[in-house]
């Protein structure tokens, strides 16, 4: 046997193995009366082919008959299945016929019908008939179909082939749902963490397509049968629809900005189009009877129609003003590569209702299932790195606000010390010499008094106090910036300040050392003195120490400030919660010098604070 000739014959073995039925095309009559029974439609030659085997009708609500002739290839009886790929098909009913005669008939179905009653759970009302080997039959179903456009899509399987099938769709939109479900959590912890909307309105926009996608694929029709709320029948795959729409314009509004990048007219028209799209939704939880009413009927029927593209013209017209004006443009072009195949398979289905293409195969809820996907996969990897942009600017933020912060703390630091500067030489030079002149003239006065013989005990008690007043305010101008700690530097004022305190102090052994002999810089000097004072007030006050050491070193390239005592000792967090004015100043003058600030406990008891400015 030659090779062409063994390849043809594998082939064929092939077909023979795996076409196991023969279908003809579709053809179909319009029945506008619904009163012709089976018999008359079975003998009408007014059937006519389909375009690509699906009669496509658009609004039309009169009884549709179809016709296809069905042939069992198998050697062995086998058991066939037709069903129709549409959930909400008003009615259908199926019809076996050989050599005209009617021999089988499926039961009355549609949306109404309750699943669970069903030989399996198919949404899709499917009917199941015996075939003999090499059998042939013609198979008619009886479609009404009275909301939307009509399509009476038919398919007919082999058991094997129907079942595998049903099995690979139920895994698939089992897959979907729960990525939609993953999708849905991630973006509310997004929102959690950041607070943006844009991530809350995405969890929003995919759990209505997972809605939408399980309602047309009839996932749930319990909710068509018993209602929910008064939500039932084909209401619910048009809620559903509406509200994919409106939450997907939310969804564009907040991922683009347009209350803040676009024009206020387009904000504005597309808050009102979210509200009506709202107002609508209220209105199919109307009861359905209400909706068989022909006027109200047709009038919804028209206002629905129209609503659904006004969602569509508010997407293209932010996305478009987005990458024109270069608004979130490159967010905008992103969010139509995610879109991309969702919209080339709904023109698709557009065309394929105008019967100008074949598309039998792209209405299985798998495509419109797999462009949802892709949609939000890419869309949440967009929305994952927006989150790192907003990560990243909220660091950036954190960090100029700091560096603020700092620039006041040095500024406002820097403008006490000159004022203290300021107090302490008006109150030496001014206030002080004027004492000192008061002082002198009274001194003239009490001589002059004294030799005229008269008692000058009130003005030696005056030139007391003047010489108080002058002693106590040449303090106060010391405490405020000592006039050493420019002229001799840090280390002679901190020994001044040890040996006055010492004096004042006798109880307590205050100890000093230091190995700097040169004068350090003079907003240095100036911060480090006031941590000193401050830490060592602090210890005076609240330690209960008897012995206080003060270091000041200079190692290597760095300055060390230790003040360290052997009284109780404290917990610096718990401090600085209670009160801590003076230890946050001393922070605040730490970051001014750049230092660092640490306390110790001491094994033996005390507290060690340790500053080091590098």
């Amino acid at each position: 046997m030659k090779k062409a000739e063994l390849f043809i014959f594998l082939q064929f073995i092939t077909f023979s193995l795996f076409a196991q039925i023969e279908k003809s095309n579709v053809s179909f009559f319009i029945d506008s009366t619904a009163k012709i029974d089976i018999s008359e439609v079975f003998s009408s030659n007014k059937f006519k082919a389909a375009s690509y085997n699906i009669p496509s009708l658009g609004m039309n609500y009169n009884v549709i008959w179809t016709k296809i002739s069905v042939k069992n290839k198998s050697p062995k009886p086998q058991k066939i299945y037709a069903q129709s790929l549409n959930p909400y098909l008003d009615t259908v009913q199926f019809f076996v016929v050989k050599n005209k005669v009617l021999v089988e008939k499926s039961e009355k179905m549609g949306w109404w019908s309750i699943l669970k009653n069903r030989t399996f759970q198919n949404s899709n009302q499917p009917f199941a008939f015996n075939m003999n080997a090499n059998e042939e039959i013609f198979l008619l179903a009886k479609c009404i179909k009275t909301q939307g456009t009509v399509r009476i899509l038919l398919q007919i399987d082999s058991e094997k082939a129907f079942f595998e099938e049903l099995f690979d769709n139920e895994e698939y939109l089992g897959w979907f749902f729960g990525m939609g479900v993953i999708v849905i959590f991630l973006n509310f912890f997004l929102y959690i963490l950041v607070r943006y909307k844009v991530y809350l309105f995405y969890a929003f926009y995919v759990f209505c397509q997972i809605f939408h996608l399980t309602t047309i694929g009839g996932i749930h029709p319990e909710l068509y049968i018993n209602g929910f709320l008064t939500l039932s029948g084909r209401n619910v795959p048009n809620l559903t629809m509406l509200l994919s729409l409106v939450s997907n314009m939310v969804f564009i509004h907040s991922y683009l900005r347009v209350k803040e990048l676009q024009p206020p007219f387009l904000n504005k028209s597309t808050q009102i189009i979210v509200w009506i799209g709202f107002l609508l939704a209220l209105v199919l939880f109307l009861s359905e009877t209400k909706f068989n009413i022909p006027s109200i009927k047709k009038i919804l029927t028209w206002v629905f129609t129209i609503y659904f593209w006004l969602p569509l013209f508010a997407s293209i017209s932010m996305i478009s003003y987005a990458i024109f004006n270069k608004k979130e443009r490159f967010a905008a072009i992103f969010y139509c590569i995610a879109i991309f195949p969702l919209l080339i398979i709904a023109t698709i289905w557009m065309l394929g209702n105008m019967g100008l293409l074949p598309i039998q195969t792209l209405y299985r809820i798998n495509f419109f299932a797999g462009g949802i996907a892709f949609e939000i996969i890419l869309s949440c990897f967009w929305l994952a790195n927006r989150f790192k942009q907003y990560a990243d600017e909220q660091e950036i933020l954190i960090q100029e606000k700091s560096k603020q912060q700092q620039i006041a703390i040095e500024t406002g630091l820097q403008l006490q010390n000159q004022e203290r500067s300021r107090l302490a030489k008006e109150l030496h030079d001014g206030i002080g010499i004027d004492i000192s002149i008061v002082k002198m003239k009274l001194e003239a006065i009490r001589m002059d008094i004294e030799k005229s013989g008269f008692e000058t005990k009130e003005v030696n008690e005056t030139v007391l106090n003047l010489d108080n007043i002058a002693s106590e305010i040449r303090s106060f101008s010391h405490n405020l910036m000592p006039p050493d700690l420019e002229n001799n530097g840090l280390a002679f004022v901190l020994q001044s300040l040890t040996n006055n305190l010492q004096k004042l102090n006798p109880a307590i052994e205050i100890n000093f050392t230091t190995n700097i002999e040169e004068s350090l810089p003079k907003n240095l000097s100036q911060e480090l003195y006031f941590i000193a004072k401050e830490l060592i007030n602090n210890t005076l006050k609240h330690a209960h120490a008897n012995i206080i050491d003060i270091e000041l070193l200079q190692k290597n390239n760095y300055i060390e400030l230790r003040i360290s005592d052997n009284g109780k000792g404290y917990d610096l967090k718990n401090a600085l919660k209670k009160e801590g004015l003076g230890l946050r100043n001393i922070l605040s003058r730490v970051e001014f010098i750049n230092g660092t600030f640490e306390v110790f406990k001491k094994p033996l008891g005390g507290i060690l604070h340790q500053i080091v400015v590098r």
